[in-house]
Protein backbone atom coordinates (compact mmCIF):
# COMPACT_ATOMS: atom_id res chain seq x y z
CA UNK A 1 0.00 0.00 0.00
CA UNK A 2 1.35 3.53 -0.98
CA UNK A 3 1.37 6.69 1.10
CA UNK A 4 -1.92 7.76 -0.49
CA UNK A 5 -4.35 4.94 0.50
CA UNK A 6 -2.53 4.80 3.70
CA UNK A 7 -3.16 8.48 4.32
CA UNK A 8 -6.94 7.79 3.23
CA UNK A 9 -7.45 5.10 5.54
CA UNK A 10 -5.93 7.34 8.54
CA UNK A 11 -8.33 9.89 7.33
CA UNK A 12 -10.94 7.16 6.99
CA UNK A 13 -10.35 6.69 10.76
CA UNK A 14 -10.77 9.91 11.82
CA UNK A 15 -13.84 10.36 10.12
CA UNK A 16 -15.43 7.55 12.24
CA UNK A 17 -14.18 8.73 15.47
CA UNK A 18 -15.71 11.42 14.83
CA UNK A 19 -19.05 10.34 13.77
CA UNK A 20 -18.96 7.90 17.16
CA UNK A 21 -18.15 10.98 19.11
CA UNK A 22 -20.88 12.98 17.03
CA UNK A 23 -23.42 10.27 17.54
CA UNK A 24 -22.76 10.01 21.16
CA UNK A 25 -23.49 13.54 21.64
CA UNK A 26 -26.32 13.27 19.94
CA UNK A 27 -28.06 10.95 21.49
CA UNK A 28 -27.15 12.75 24.84
CA UNK A 29 -28.73 15.76 23.51
CA UNK A 30 -31.75 13.26 22.30
CA UNK A 31 -31.92 12.20 26.27
CA UNK A 32 -31.99 15.18 27.55
CA UNK A 33 -34.77 16.77 25.13
CA UNK A 34 -36.93 13.91 25.96
CA UNK A 35 -36.16 14.03 29.61
CA UNK A 36 -37.37 17.90 29.27
CA UNK A 37 -40.48 16.83 27.47
CA UNK A 38 -41.32 13.76 29.97
CA UNK A 39 -41.24 15.93 32.72
CA UNK A 40 -43.46 18.83 31.08
CA UNK A 41 -45.81 16.18 30.09
CA UNK A 42 -46.18 14.93 33.48
CA UNK A 43 -46.55 18.54 34.96
CA UNK A 44 -48.79 19.04 32.59
CA UNK A 45 -51.00 15.56 33.82
CA UNK A 46 -50.49 16.55 37.26
CA UNK A 47 -51.91 20.29 36.88
CA UNK A 48 -54.74 18.23 35.19
CA UNK A 49 -55.22 15.71 38.12
CA UNK A 50 -55.23 18.44 40.55
CA UNK A 51 -57.72 20.71 39.05
CA UNK A 52 -59.87 17.36 38.66
CA UNK A 53 -59.47 16.60 42.36
CA UNK A 54 -60.36 20.06 43.15
CA UNK A 55 -63.79 19.77 41.61
CA UNK A 56 -64.48 16.29 42.71
CA UNK A 57 -63.68 17.46 46.33
CA UNK A 58 -65.67 20.66 45.18
CA UNK A 59 -68.61 18.59 44.83
CA UNK A 60 -68.18 16.69 47.82
CA UNK A 61 -67.83 20.20 49.97
CA UNK A 62 -71.39 20.92 48.67
CA UNK A 63 -73.06 17.50 48.77
CA UNK A 64 -71.85 17.73 52.58
CA UNK A 65 -73.60 21.34 52.76
CA UNK A 66 -76.53 20.08 51.34
CA UNK A 67 -77.21 17.56 53.34
CA UNK A 68 -76.16 19.89 56.41
CA UNK A 69 -78.94 22.78 55.57
CA UNK A 70 -81.29 19.79 54.89
CA UNK A 71 -80.73 18.33 58.63
CA UNK A 72 -80.78 22.33 60.16
CA UNK A 73 -84.09 22.30 58.18
CA UNK A 74 -85.20 19.26 59.38
CA UNK A 75 -84.46 20.70 63.40
CA UNK A 76 -86.27 24.18 62.62
CA UNK A 77 -89.01 21.95 61.31
CA UNK A 78 -89.55 19.94 64.68
CA UNK A 79 -89.55 22.38 67.02
CA UNK A 80 -92.13 24.51 65.20
CA UNK A 81 -94.23 21.63 65.19
CA UNK A 82 -93.17 20.76 68.91
CA UNK A 83 -94.97 24.69 69.64
CA UNK A 84 -98.03 23.08 68.51
CA UNK A 85 -98.28 19.20 69.38
CA UNK A 86 -100.94 18.14 71.81
CA UNK A 87 -100.23 15.10 73.18
CA UNK A 88 -97.03 14.13 75.81
CA UNK A 89 -96.11 11.40 73.97
CA UNK A 90 -96.28 12.88 70.12
CA UNK A 91 -94.23 15.33 72.53
CA UNK A 92 -91.58 13.01 73.84
CA UNK A 93 -91.22 11.34 70.35
CA UNK A 94 -90.44 14.70 68.54
CA UNK A 95 -87.46 15.73 71.57
CA UNK A 96 -85.95 12.04 71.02
CA UNK A 97 -85.86 12.97 67.01
CA UNK A 98 -84.29 16.39 68.11
CA UNK A 99 -81.81 14.28 69.77
CA UNK A 100 -81.05 12.36 66.93
CA UNK A 101 -80.88 15.35 64.46
CA UNK A 102 -78.39 17.10 66.68
CA UNK A 103 -76.16 14.03 66.67
CA UNK A 104 -75.91 13.89 62.78
CA UNK A 105 -75.64 17.94 62.88
CA UNK A 106 -72.34 17.32 64.64
CA UNK A 107 -71.21 13.98 62.55
CA UNK A 108 -72.20 16.43 59.46
CA UNK A 109 -70.38 19.28 60.92
CA UNK A 110 -67.40 16.88 61.36
CA UNK A 111 -67.82 15.64 58.14
CA UNK A 112 -68.06 19.63 56.15
CA UNK A 113 -64.94 20.90 58.47
CA UNK A 114 -62.88 17.53 57.16
CA UNK A 115 -64.23 17.97 53.59
CA UNK A 116 -63.09 21.97 53.52
CA UNK A 117 -59.52 20.81 54.43
CA UNK A 118 -59.32 18.29 51.98
CA UNK A 119 -60.47 20.66 49.50
CA UNK A 120 -57.81 23.52 50.97
CA UNK A 121 -54.96 21.06 50.72
CA UNK A 122 -55.51 20.15 47.18
CA UNK A 123 -56.25 24.28 46.02
CA UNK A 124 -52.86 24.95 47.71
CA UNK A 125 -51.00 22.51 46.16
CA UNK A 126 -52.41 23.35 42.44
CA UNK A 127 -51.79 27.34 43.16
CA UNK A 128 -48.14 25.93 44.25
CA UNK A 129 -47.63 23.93 40.97
CA UNK A 130 -49.51 26.31 38.69
CA UNK A 131 -46.86 29.10 40.29
CA UNK A 132 -44.29 26.60 39.49
CA UNK A 133 -44.99 26.26 36.07
CA UNK A 134 -45.44 29.54 35.27
CA UNK A 135 -41.72 30.36 36.71
CA UNK A 136 -40.29 27.92 35.27
CA UNK A 137 -42.06 26.58 31.82
CA UNK A 138 -40.17 29.69 30.14
CA UNK A 139 -36.98 28.64 30.78
CA UNK A 140 -37.79 25.15 30.20
CA UNK A 141 -38.97 25.51 26.87
CA UNK A 142 -36.07 27.91 25.65
CA UNK A 143 -33.86 24.71 26.68
CA UNK A 144 -35.71 22.63 24.47
CA UNK A 145 -35.23 25.03 21.42
CA UNK A 146 -31.45 25.00 22.52
CA UNK A 147 -31.54 21.33 22.14
CA UNK A 148 -33.86 20.96 19.24
CA UNK A 149 -30.85 23.51 17.34
CA UNK A 150 -27.96 21.32 18.47
CA UNK A 151 -29.34 18.16 17.89
CA UNK A 152 -30.56 19.40 14.40
CA UNK A 153 -26.86 21.28 13.54
CA UNK A 154 -25.00 17.82 15.16
CA UNK A 155 -27.35 15.86 13.11
CA UNK A 156 -26.72 17.84 9.94
CA UNK A 157 -22.71 17.99 10.42
CA UNK A 158 -22.63 13.66 11.11
CA UNK A 159 -25.04 13.38 7.45
CA UNK A 160 -22.07 15.93 6.10
CA UNK A 161 -18.69 13.92 7.57
CA UNK A 162 -20.76 10.28 6.83
CA UNK A 163 -20.86 11.29 2.89
CA UNK A 164 -17.48 12.35 3.03
CA UNK A 165 -16.43 9.34 4.60
CA UNK A 166 -17.90 7.79 1.28
CA UNK A 167 -15.31 9.08 -0.81
CA UNK A 168 -12.42 7.98 1.21
CA UNK A 169 -13.65 4.27 1.59
CA UNK A 170 -12.65 4.53 -2.46
CA UNK A 171 -9.10 5.24 -1.95
CA UNK A 172 -8.81 2.12 0.76
CA UNK A 173 -7.68 -1.25 -0.69
CA UNK A 174 -10.79 -3.30 0.21
CA UNK A 175 -9.53 -6.13 1.81
CA UNK A 176 -8.21 -3.22 4.55
CA UNK A 177 -11.29 -2.12 4.52
CA UNK A 178 -13.09 -5.52 5.45
CA UNK A 179 -10.27 -6.59 7.99
CA UNK A 180 -11.04 -2.57 9.51
CA UNK A 181 -14.79 -2.95 9.76
CA UNK A 182 -14.74 -5.94 11.00
CA UNK A 183 -12.45 -5.27 13.86
CA UNK A 184 -14.64 -1.81 14.35
CA UNK A 185 -17.31 -4.03 15.51
CA UNK A 186 -15.53 -5.54 18.04
CA UNK A 187 -13.69 -2.81 19.76
CA UNK A 188 -13.57 0.80 20.09
CA UNK A 189 -10.41 1.51 18.75
CA UNK A 190 -9.81 -0.82 15.35
CA UNK A 191 -6.58 0.77 14.29
CA UNK A 192 -3.84 1.97 16.21
CA UNK A 193 -0.19 3.41 15.66
CA UNK A 194 3.19 1.22 16.40
CA UNK A 195 4.79 3.12 19.20
CA UNK A 196 8.58 1.69 19.92
CA UNK A 197 8.18 -0.86 17.60
CA UNK A 198 5.02 -2.38 19.92
CA UNK A 199 1.32 -2.36 19.34
CA UNK A 200 0.03 1.21 20.94
CA UNK A 201 -3.43 -0.71 22.23
CA UNK A 202 -2.18 -4.07 23.49
CA UNK A 203 1.54 -3.74 23.59
CA UNK A 204 2.68 -6.54 21.85
CA UNK A 205 5.97 -6.38 19.91
CA UNK A 206 5.44 -6.07 16.12
CA UNK A 207 7.40 -8.85 14.44
CA UNK A 208 10.36 -7.25 12.01
CA UNK A 209 8.75 -8.84 8.75
CA UNK A 210 5.81 -6.90 10.03
CA UNK A 211 7.88 -3.61 10.59
CA UNK A 212 9.67 -3.66 7.66
CA UNK A 213 6.39 -3.85 5.77
CA UNK A 214 4.63 -1.10 8.13
CA UNK A 215 7.48 1.15 7.58
CA UNK A 216 7.58 1.18 3.73
CA UNK A 217 3.60 1.56 3.84
CA UNK A 218 1.72 -0.60 4.95
CA UNK A 219 -0.69 -1.71 7.34
CA UNK A 220 -0.95 -5.12 8.75
CA UNK A 221 -3.11 -6.63 11.56
CA UNK A 222 -1.13 -7.23 15.53
CA UNK A 223 -0.49 -10.63 15.95
CA UNK A 224 -1.75 -10.61 19.26
CA UNK A 225 -5.12 -8.35 19.52
CA UNK A 226 -5.57 -8.22 15.70
CA UNK A 227 -5.69 -4.83 15.46
CA UNK A 228 -4.68 -2.96 12.33
CA UNK A 229 -1.79 -1.24 13.07
CA UNK A 230 0.26 1.74 10.94
CA UNK A 231 3.78 3.28 11.45
CA UNK A 232 3.26 6.57 12.19
CA UNK A 233 6.06 8.59 10.80
CA UNK A 234 6.96 12.52 12.32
Amino acid sequence: MNEQPIEAFIKLVSFDQRLVVLDHEIRELKKSLQDLVQGARKAAENLTSLERQVRDQTNVVRAQELRMKEIDQRESDVKKHLKTVGSPREYDALKRELLQINDQQQACEKEVVEAWGVLEGITKKLHEQKSHALSSGPAAQEHMNVLEQKIESLTELYKKTRDERVFLLSAVPQDVVNNYEHMRGNVDNPVVPVVSDVCSACFYSIPKQDLSQLQRGGIVPCKNCYRLVYFAQE
